[in-house]
């Protein structure tokens, strides 16, 4: 018998210590009966002992130890604790239909955050990562100095992007140099040519679809690229070429920064920052009713212009050497 009641001591520890949740059991007077590692590492409770302790005499927190206290049950509350953000739950304890204490349940809301986006990454890796830096651009022409600046201030603060530049300016360099250069560079940079999709299918490519939305839909659905860009960048290139019936869910997931998988009535938040680039004028699209004015005054956050070879003088010459270099190492060619 006392075998059995350590093995039932011993596994109840070991369910309470590996739980991704604190858990805090009070008895009527709101003295701590259970106190797993969980919620002392997000209490910050240094304590190693703290059974039969009050637990408004361990916590610095006026609001939190007041919610602590109190009489009432309440789900789901969110609050802010230190430097983190906590969402607690608080339920009676009930034996023979008296009330003998209450048990809390608190989450390090940043935690799951960080958690959410390694199960991402480890679920839906594939490849999407920026590999160009701004030491990747060669230039030495004072137009392309001056552009290579901006970018550079660009990629300090998290708005919105618009690259403009005829084709084979380097604009997707560009976009990389800016993700790799910003506080996003440990996420996924995800880019999209809304040209080289049919139309057709550019919906469930960047928004994804639950299983069996539409004929031939995967059963298992498909997250789309925004998911797949989730904490890090999505860089949306020939931007003009998309459709406009896209162009009206495109400046939802702006304004509201979630999206709703074809088929689906779940909303999903994502962190994303949006790169756009197009050579076309935008402006001029909006005036013949081919681009959407609300979506591109949306994009029209931060916008640049990547001058043209034509514009960069001598960097032609660079740039040429450049790659008599760099094919003549790969054929083996002086």
């Amino acid at each position: 018998l006392n075998k059995i009641e350590q093995e039932k001591t011993q596994r109840y520890r070991t369910i309470l210590d590996y739980s991704y949740e604190g858990i805090i059991a009070l008895d009527q007077c709101n003295h701590i009966t259970v106190c797993n590692s969980e919620a002392k590492k997000t209490l910050d409770i240094l304590k190693k002992d703290v059974i039969g302790k009050k637990i408004h005499n361990l916590i610095d927190d006026e609001k939190l130890k007041n919610m602590m206290i109190n009489e009432n049950a309440f789900y789901d509350e969110v609050m802010p604790y230190h430097d983190i953000k906590i969402m607690m739950k608080k339920v009676p304890i009930m034996v023979k239909g008296e009330k003998v204490g209450s048990v809390i349940n608190l989450q390090d809301i940043t935690g799951i955050q960080d958690m959410e986006g390694k199960i991402r990454k480890k679920i839906y890796t594939r490849g999407h990562i920026a590999k160009h830096t701004f030491d990747d651009l060669i230039a030495k022409s004072d137009a392309m100095i001056e552009t290579i600046e901006v970018l550079k201030k660009f990629s300090q603060v998290d708005s919105d992007v618009l690259i403009i530049g005829d084709s084979g300016t380097g604009k997707e360099i560009c976009a990389q140099s800016i993700h790799n250069c910003s506080d996003r560079r440990k996420g996924p940079f995800v880019a999209v040519n809304c040209a080289a999709i049919p139309g057709n299918l550019l919906e469930s490519e960047l928004f994804g679809y639950v299983g069996g939305a539409f004929t031939g839909a995967s059963k298992e659905g498909k997250p789309g690229f925004f998911e797949l860009a989730h904490n890090g960048t999505i860089f949306l290139d020939e931007i003009a070429e998309m459709p406009i019936n896209l162009q009206v869910r495109l400046l939802r997931v702006l304004q509201e920064r979630e999206v709703i998988r074809i088929g689906d009535d779940k909303v999903m938040p994502i962190n994303v920052r949006v790169i756009a680039a197009t050579n076309k004028d935008l402006y001029q699209y909006v005036e013949e009713n081919k681009f959407r004015e609300d979506l591109y005054y949306r994009l029209d956050v931060l916008t640049i212009y990547i001058p043209s070879l034509s514009e960069r003088g001598n960097d032609v010459i660079l740039i040429a050497e450049h790659y008599i270099k760099k094919f003549g190492e790969k054929h083996h060619h002086n």
